[in-house]
């Protein structure tokens, strides 16, 4: 199975932490952009649905495809293979190329705009000026596509001015797009009017908390209800510097052809991981989907209510200003750790990070317990010597509790979870999928068995000896071929289906398939190597370690 946190099996040295972490990954994987398209977008026939709206395919000339933002490369050859060769031209740009059969795919810089963008960005106006009455256009609009999509060289020099002065503003990220919008022929509802009088389709991954769809990489195809007076009274209120001006097109016509799709966003990612929590034993509640506060605001929202057994969730960003003359290392995800370890619980967990991987840093994030309490106790260091110029990234580098999982590119705003311990039972049935046996050689060159159980895309395997010994009171053991014919023939079909977790009674179906005190049937190490590498493949599944598993049993 493939882990989204790369270093989830380091973190993961208690329950609870392998309980944070699996939460987290089903949040990530909930909004990964081949699987959001291909649950999406359905093909039957000639008629493309999408979220109820019907396309009829047949009733255009051209299907288009163009794209900007973190996830438009991806999207793009995806949107290729669930439409079969009906994809007649597009252009995208994200941050990692891909190779389609008929879309162009560029690589420009993100989070400051440069000529690589702009470049881009012509060949897709080129596509979209082709565009007619008779035409579908995809457009696929992500995070970091207010960056990407630059329709000048005069907007690129602009939108790295902007970006550069704002950051450590205060201000909102809605007043930033807003600046964005007027400086911008594409933002704002130009790509929209540029499109006209094409149908458009356009798939939005949200990086904005709540979903505002008019507010992802600065609406191209949503009508802008700011005003250039809005954007020149926020550049007044946090002394930006000056900006040529332009005003975002307001005529309804522009719009009429447009659908505009909102197929991924932190309510996606959120729900996908209150699933999850519920399916390990907790009581899962969303206590906000467009969070942006300060973290002493976020920290008194989780904490406020902390009953055994919960686990609270939270998106949106942390509204994080610097401080004069600071030149502290990290980004808003760790820093709030940072702010929320001193006010933790014995056994809660925190978890902040971003959904694209990214916390200004090579770091998504951080994890925050009374684990790494005591690992910054043991180190010397002090919370109060790092949070003042918001210097996080050396304090969870020095703990080791960064949580790593490189760049990803669906950006669904920051996820946040307070996780209260003390629930009953966390694990949800897990049926066996299968159970095989090899022959192989010990360190002495005798032959010995090693099984392997196979369960939710993890596998446990543990080798067993037939062992020289007999005792009268020993268990009795296989020769290593006898032993794999019976794992084979006897134990997989009357144990595959079982519930991994089910220790005991899976312990026990051993005993009853062979019937006697020291398993004369069907040998000792047969029962054994079975036993235990069902134990590795439930620990495997839940993301810990063997031994943590055991102590829980």
């Amino acid at each position: 199975m493939m882990h989204y946190i790369q270093n989830l099996r380091t973190l993961a040295t208690t329950p609870a932490r392998a309980d944070a972490l699996a939460i987290a990954e089903a949040g990530l994987a909930a909004i990964d952009t081949e699987t959001v398209l291909r649950n999406t977008l359905r093909l039957a026939g000639d008629t493309l649905t999408i979220q109820g709206t019907q396309f009829s395919l047949g009733d255009f000339r051209h299907i288009y495809v163009v794209g900007f933002g973190k996830v438009a490369c991806t999207a793009a050859l995806t949107l290729e293979e669930l439409l079969a060769g009906r994809v007649a031209d597009g252009a995208v740009v994200g941050i990692k190329e891909k190779v389609c059969q008929v879309v162009d795919t560029y690589a420009g810089t993100h989070p400051l705009p440069s000529s690589l963008n702009y470049t881009a960005t012509r060949h897709i106006e080129e596509v979209a000026r082709r565009a007619t009455a008779d035409d579908l256009v995809l457009v696929v609009v992500s995070g970091g596509g207010s960056a990407l999509l630059c329709s000048s060289m005069s907007e690129c020099e602009q939108g790295t001015r902007l970006f550069s002065s704002f950051l450590p503003s205060g201000g909102t990220i809605e007043e930033l797009n807003i600046v964005r919008k007027h400086i911008s022929t594409l933002k704002g509802g130009g790509l929209a009017k540029t499109l006209y009088p094409a149908t458009v389709a356009s798939l939005v991954f949200s990086d904005v908390p709540g979903g505002d769809m008019a507010a992802v990489a600065s609406g191209p195809t949503c009508q802008d209800s700011s005003t250039i007076d809005d954007a020149r009274a926020i550049i007044e209120r946090y002394q930006l510097g000056t900006f040529n001006l332009v005003e975002t097109p307001k005529d309804d016509k522009y719009f009429t052809n447009v659908h505009n799709f909102l197929v991924a966003s932190n309510e996606v990612a959120l729900e996908a991981m209150a699933a999850e929590a519920t399916k390990r034993g907790y009581q899962s509640e969303i206590l906000a989907k467009t969070q942006y506060a300060t973290p002493e605001e976020t920290q008194s929202l989780l904490t406020k209510q902390a009953a055994p057994g919960t686990v609270y969730l939270v998106g949106g960003e942390t509204k994080l200003v610097i401080p004069d003359n600071c030149t502290g290392k990290g980004g808003r995800n760790d820093y709030l750790a940072l702010h929320m370890l001193e006010a933790l619980m014995p056994g809660q967990v925190f978890v902040s990070l971003a959904s694209d991987g990214k916390d200004n840093t090579t770091a998504a994030g951080a994890l925050a317990d009374a684990e790494t309490a005591r690992k910054a106790a043991q180190a010397g260091l002090n919370v109060t010597d790092y949070e003042p110029c918001r210097n996080s990234f050396p304090f969870f580098d020095t703990v080791g509790d960064h949580i790593v999982t490189g760049p990803l590119e669906s950006n669904v705003s920051d996820l946040m979870m307070l996780l209260n311990p003390g629930h009953t039972s966390k694990r949800q049935p897990a049926p066996i999928e299968s159970i095989t046996a090899e022959v192989i050689k010990d360190s002495r060159g005798k032959d010995t068995i090693a099984v392997t159980v196979a369960v939710g895309g993890e596998t446990g395997t543990f080798s067993v000896p037939s062992g020289a010994s007999t005792g009268s009171r020993e268990v009795h053991a296989k020769p290593a071929k006898e032993a794999v014919r019976i794992v084979k023939k006897v134990v997989a079909p009357a144990l595959c289906g079982h519930n991994v977790h089910d220790q005991q009674g899976l312990d026990e179906r051993l005993h009853t398939l062979d019937s006697t005190p020291l398993f004369d049937v069907i040998g000792g190490n047969t029962a054994l190597g079975v036993s235990v590498a069902a134990l590795k493949a439930s620990a495997a599944v839940q993301g810990v370690e063997p031994w943590q598993y055991v102590a829980e049993l």
